[in-house]
């Protein structure tokens, strides 16, 4: 019988659970009642399993303690022309949310007061009517504001509301994959813990292996180990290399379970046919910073092998990749900072999602390939 094929790629988790991240939400659970930090912001890169965490939140993961509002930014961005639109479209968010509709009517007429102050209103009768829960607002991809922020369509001055609501039992739950700028540091730093959401630990990455699929496929010859190491616990190349896995098992070997000769055929397929994902995350890099990937993978031949700056220089130099050694140093002081690329233990380095390595060693051996 062929093996369902449950494993998620790229998109949000919006049905069912979420395997892993139980220190996380363990985490937030116990920040909401003990009113900890008002905003908590969700740090990670792309599809690394931020908004799942959200989507989680909102389906009941803290039903005990809070009711989840979620305001997907990427509907409301586009709906906000002045700095009032923000707190309209924040508001109706809220009402349209089935523990809150009844609400609705009364937010939409009352009066003429402002938005801001409606808004107000609005969020002090909401955790009035859940008392003594607290409320969540759900903010995915935080830098919208941010982008609204640079357009001027709104004013850090416009935000102030924020600040005051913040005073009643009501949390932020916020993703994003940078920290404050300027522009809103001053509202949200003060009051704000960062949980850094990108990479999964050993157990949670066993876990999200192999839960889904318990009692229909075996993972062998600690495979799961081996999926940590290429993955380095990032969710999506977890789920990635566990879904091409499936499909590999059901089309050609017939059997529920997994053994490191399947591991090794998997590699090679996602190698040969690359998602889009890694695609983007080398478009995203600089000349100089795919040049000093590209002489870190040309050096290390096994995926525990660590390089120290001088050697991947070396490989620089024997590999033409055009980057002088101040870039070098400065791209894997980019690289360190921003990506989740690479793993330092020391002055030593080594990828961190080791199958980022294959890849990249297998179309990148000379500077004429960056180029091309």
């Amino acid at each position: 019988v062929p093996v369902e094929n449950v494993y998620i790629v790229g998109n949000p988790i919006k049905k069912g659970y979420v395997f892993g991240r139980d220190d996380d939400f363990r985490n937030i659970h116990n920040w909401i009642v003990c009113d900890g930090p008002k905003v908590i912001l969700l740090h990670g890169g792309r599809r690394s399993g931020k908004t799942s965490i959200l989507i989680q939140i909102l389906n009941g993961r803290l039903n005990d303690c809070a009711e989840a509002v979620f305001c997907d930014f990427h509907k409301i961005l586009p709906r906000i022309e002045t700095e009032e639109d923000l707190p309209y479209q924040i508001g109706c968010a809220i009402v349209e949310t089935k523990i809150f509709i009844t609400l609705k009517e009364t937010f939409i007429d009352e009066n003429n007061d402002s938005w801001t102050v409606k808004l107000g209103k609005l969020v002090r009768e909401c955790i009035q009517n859940i008392y003594p829960k607290k409320l969540i607002l759900l903010c995915d991809e935080y830098e919208s504001l941010e982008d609204l922020l640079r357009r001027k369509i709104i004013t850090s001055q416009s935000l102030l509301w924020v600040k005051e609501i913040l005073t009643l039992p009501i949390h932020f739950i916020m993703t994003g994959s940078s920290d404050f700028s300027t522009h809103l540091s001053p509202i949200f730093s003060p009051v704000s813990q960062k949980l850094d959401i990108s990479m999964l630990s050993l157990e949670d990455t066993q876990k999200l292996i192999k839960h889904p699929v318990c009692g229909k496929l075996e993972y062998r010859e600690c495979v799961e180990n081996l999926i940590f190491r290429l993955s380095g616990g990032h969710p999506f190349y977890v789920q990635y290399i566990c879904s091409v896995l499936i499909n590999q098992i059901n089309s050609k070997h017939h059997r529920n379970y997994i053994l490191k000769s399947d591991l090794d055929e998997a590699i090679q397929f996602i190698i040969r046919n690359p998602i889009g994902h890694i695609h983007e995350t080398w478009r995203s890099l600089s000349i100089s910073e795919k040049s000093t990937l590209a002489a870190l993978a040309n050096v290390i031949n096994h995926p525990d092998q660590y390089a120290k700056p001088r050697k991947i220089l070396k490989a620089v130099k024997q590999h033409r990749f055009d980057i002088s050694e101040k870039n070098l140093y400065e791209s894997l002081s980019r690289l360190k900072k921003e990506t989740y690329l690479l793993y330092w233990e020391g002055e030593q380095i080594r990828f961190y999602i080791d199958l980022i390595r294959f890849w990249i060693k297998r179309y990148f051996q000379t500077g004429e390939d960056i180029e091309d």
